[in-house]
């Protein structure tokens, strides 16, 4: 719906006009206080409810008046009273039928920023946000986002809600970064020689015990040296007692020999007395045969105890002749160094430690990135799915309205003005009216491409300018009436 025709009769500077536009921009002209400014007021009390309307809408000294707007499909026609009353009346042209609930209908039509696209373009940044979020009613999935900030927000802005779970996502992320950084710097200061990397760490105790055990070792040839040096002195006096045997055999022999010598010197000289010598003799022989029987006993386990002993010496030679004594000077070296290699040990355990907690910090920050990314791109597949009112139309991270990543506030007047326009016909697609005050403000430039752009959209813009005369098709204000001439 657009204004077919605006009839307006003593309200405010006014005393009466008639208008009924055939172009798609509608300048009201005049200069100050002619009453410009009262004909878009107009076109605001037809439609809008009591909070609207000036306290004193009547001109001076008159007791009534009104205002009739066509929009096409509604005839609306509000009157007021010098008393302050004001009557509405609501007709749908087509069928001439009045309607039971007048504003409710006006109301339904009525947004704002749709009669004045300035509104938006000279709000501030939080004021623009709130006006296109309604606009586009953007909604969030939380719990989409909770998974990748962890992070509960109770703001129902949706932007703010958004940069929430996204500022605490960096802060994630930067702790993370953080904690890889630490963990590297502590690895990067860790140096190690090269010829030194295969260094492990020994327990002192372990060295201790080994030193102790090599010491006993060490003790265990000592007395097998030992042992056999006994043997042999041992083996030495067997054969010292061994010749002495044989010495006692041999004298004992002799002595049989010479007993004999006697005994045949004896039966000889003492025939009378032979048997008696010879029993005699056969005892002291006897005698002598058992002292050569123990003799030989004697000797025979002498020679058992040499073989024994010359085994024994043989075996323990065969172990001692190989067994070299132990060199103690690798084990001193390495419990004189244990500190130090232990020292390096522990910085190789510790940069291997570090170096799961980098590829695992890695991770984290990895991850944290991703998270922040995905809520980058939720932001911006949510933004890219949602009906803008204007290509390019968006919100930067800290939820200000760009264009083309751009903020408003460094595009030029006629981006302004068209943006403008646009949010306010997106906002009520219904009735396709504009209204711009002051519009002194806009060069004849962004004029022209304004009545370009409400052209092309089949849109009606009425712009209010001072002028001291009527130029071209502009309706010139002068004394509350129209001046034609």
């Amino acid at each position: 719906m657009k204004i077919i025709k605006l009839e307006a009769e003593n309200i405010k500077r006014l005393t009466a006009i008639d208008i009924t536009p055939n172009k798609n921009i509608v300048e009201i002209t005049g200069k100050n206080e002619a009453g410009k400014s009262t004909v878009l007021d107009s076109i605001i009390y037809a439609l809008c409810g009591k909070s609207e309307i000036d306290v004193e809408p009547l001109k001076q000294g008159e007791n009534r008046g009104e205002i009739r707007l066509d929009l096409g499909k509604y005839i609306v026609t509000r009157t007021f009273l010098e008393s302050g009353n004001t009557n509405i009346k609501v007709e749908l042209s087509e069928e001439e039928a009045e309607v039971k609930k007048p504003q409710s209908a006006l109301d339904k039509l009525y947004v704002d920023i749709t009669f004045d696209p300035f509104k938006f373009i000279n709000a501030d940044k939080k004021e623009q946000r709130e006006m296109l979020l309604k606009l586009i009613n953007l909604k969030v999935d939380q719990d989409y986002l909770c998974k990748f900030s962890q992070f509960q927000s109770t703001e129902s802005d949706p932007l703010k809600n958004i940069k929430r779970h996204l500022d605490f996502s960096m802060i994630v992320r930067k702790e993370k970064k953080k904690e890889y950084e630490a963990i590297k710097a502590q690895a990067d200061a860790i140096v190690i020689p090269e010829d030194k990397l295969d260094i492990k760490h020994v327990s002192v105790k372990d060295l201790t015990d080994k030193k102790d055990q090599m010491y006993k070792d060490q003790k265990a040839i000592d007395n097998m040296r030992e042992k056999k040096n006994i043997c042999k002195e041992r083996l030495g006096l067997y054969d010292k007692e061994r010749a002495k045997n044989s010495e006692a055999i041999k004298e004992f022999k002799n002595e049989i020999l010479e007993q004999e010598a006697k005994n045949t010197e004896a039966i000889e000289n003492l025939k009378a007395e032979i048997l008696k010598q010879e029993e005699k003799n056969a005892k002291a022989i006897q005698k002598i045969k058992d002292k050569i029987s123990t003799s030989e006993e004697e000797g025979s386990e002498i020679e058992r105890k040499i073989v024994s002993t010359a085994n024994e010496l043989h075996e323990l030679g065969k172990i001692v002749d190989k067994t070299k004594d132990i060199d103690f000077t690798e084990i001193d070296e390495q419990i004189k160094n244990v500190e130090e290699n232990n020292k390096i040990a522990d910085m190789i355990h510790k940069t291997r430690v570090l170096a799961e907690q980098i590829e695992t910090t890695k991770a984290r920050v990895k991850k944290s990135e991703e998270n922040v990314q995905a809520i980058r791109d939720y932001k911006e597949s949510l933004l890219a799915n949602v009906n803008m009112p204007l290509e390019g139309l968006g919100f930067d991270e800290e939820g200000n309205v760009t264009l083309d990543n751009i903020p408003l506030s460094q595009r030029g007047t006629s981006q302004k003005i068209i943006i403008g326009l646009k949010i306010g016909a997106a906002m009520n697609p219904k009735l396709r009216v504009a209204l711009i005050k002051h519009g002194n403000d806009i060069d004849d430039d962004n004029m022209a491409k304004m009545a370009e752009w409400a052209a092309e959209n089949d849109y009606q813009i009425w712009v209010e300018r001072v002028a001291s005369s009527k130029k071209g098709d502009a309706i010139y204000i002068e004394e509350g009436v129209i001046k034609n001439d």
